[in-house]
């Protein structure tokens, strides 16, 4: 693809293979698993009564024998410029409006905020295909994180298993992805993807075929608050006008805690803000995260 950004909008097809073996689980666990510690999120991800895999390199295929790589899973990352069917419009004080605007019922939908330490969350259970809902968080009391967590936990695992996934995999994939999903800073929906959506996405074909196959998509939706989203203005401002070195430095770090959703908090502001001081410390702030910009 040359030097540079990729611009997905020039990849026409892409597609993810693999030749690999199956090793039943009563056997010996392969020796080319690469050992993690034991609340590492891999590690998690295999606590599961299911077969091994193990590759079959590429590279072997025309005679040359390279490395092997052994699982309890086939994991992949992969970048798209799809829309899935769900939209969220953020109103005050826990205020918000969901959109199912796909033609198939999403299965199960979660409402969650977190603020430090301490956390809320609700469910709002199925949405029909086309549907528009409003919800409301401000009634529900913040409650330390760690209970908010291991409650969303519970949650989530029911509506995985109830999609077909058995136990161990639904509390696998909890467990593995807690942290991201509910443990993180920030408002968000978490909701099962329709399994038409998922085939449509990810086509997937398996040779032989098996006798059964379940897919169970899970969609993160983030959104911006309008308190997030004064603070993350205010921030700006403070970082370049504060009198006291101490408050720059608090603002600065305020948005430096945003992760990696400081990029869309930037560029939101400088979309919202009139201010010149709020739209240059944005600016510049999106130049270190962007330096090639």
């Amino acid at each position: 693809m040359g030097d540079g950004p990729l611009d997905l909008s020039e990849v026409e097809r892409s597609f993810l293979e693999w030749e690999i073996d199956l090793i039943p689980n009563d056997q010996p666990a392969p020796e080319e698993i690469y050992p993690v510690d034991a609340d590492d999120p891999w590690a998690l991800a295999r606590d599961v009564d299911s077969a091994y895999v193990r590759t079959v390199p590429r590279n072997q295929m025309i005679g040359r024998v390279g490395p092997t790589e052994a699982e309890n899973y086939i994991f992949y990352r992969g970048l798209g410029t799809f829309e899935l069917p769900l939209t969220v419009s953020s109103g005050a004080d826990g205020e918000g409006s969901l959109d199912n605007g796909g033609e198939q019922p999403l299965p199960a939908v979660f409402a969650l905020e977190i603020r430090g330490e301490v956390g809320r969350w609700m469910p709002l259970g199925g949405v029909g295909a086309g549907e528009q809902r409003a919800y409301d968080l401000g009634p529900r009391e913040f409650q330390d994180k760690g209970a908010v967590v291991a409650a969303l936990k519970g949650a989530v695992q029911t509506s995985l298993e109830a999609e077909g996934l058995y136990r161990d995999e639904a509390a696998a994939m909890v467990a593995t992805w807690s942290r991201q999903w509910f443990g993180t800073e920030g408002s968000r929906l978490i909701y099962l993807v329709p399994r038409e959506v998922t085939d449509g996405l990810l086509p997937l074909s398996i040779e032989p075929a098996p006798d059964e196959l379940v897919r169970v998509l899970v969609g993160r939706l983030e959104y911006l608050t309008p308190e997030v989203e004064a603070r993350t203005i205010e921030a700006l401002k403070q970082r370049i006008e504060a009198e006291d070195e101490e408050t720059r430095d608090e603002a600065f770090a305020w948005l430096m805690a945003r992760d990696r959703f400081l990029e869309p908090h930037l560029r939101r502001a400088i979309a919202a803000s009139e201010d010149p001081v709020v739209r240059q410390s944005a600016a510049d702030l999106l130049v270190i995260l962007s330096p090639e910009e």
